[in-house]
């Protein structure tokens, strides 16, 4: 092999290289992070989540899955309140049929009240 061939393999060999790097570089390579940031590779698993409703009854809508995201205050389910209402109302339908009614005087034939 001459020596202006080695040369020219050589030149081939870094312009390859340089290309497969700048490649790699611009369109293979994740993002750069933003400063402040650390990039690990692993599995995070909460233990324990204490979620609760104020109120008992059934789950008419769920707004989430599991493994997505929420934020402090989201809402995630919604209760049917369909029984709710039937216990707020409840109360006052016995209240109505506990009212006191006005008595009335019945005359009897005698006179007396």
């Amino acid at each position: 092999m001459s020596a202006r061939r080695r040369r020219l393999a050589i030149v081939a060999v870094v312009v390859i290289g340089l290309a497969g790097f700048a490649v790699w570089r611009f369109v293979l390579a994740p993002p750069a992070l933003p400063p402040g940031v650390l990039a690990v590779s692993g599995r995070i698993e909460g233990d324990d989540s204490a979620v609760a409703a104020k109120t008992s009854g059934r789950i008419r809508e769920i707004s989430v899955r599991e493994g997505d995201r929420v934020e402090a205050g989201q809402v995630i389910a919604v209760l049917d309140d369909e029984q709710i209402r039937r216990r707020a109302s409840s109360p006052r339908r016995t209240l109505s049929s506990r009212r006191p009614r006005p008595r009335t005087r019945r005359r009897s034939g005698t006179g007396r009240p």
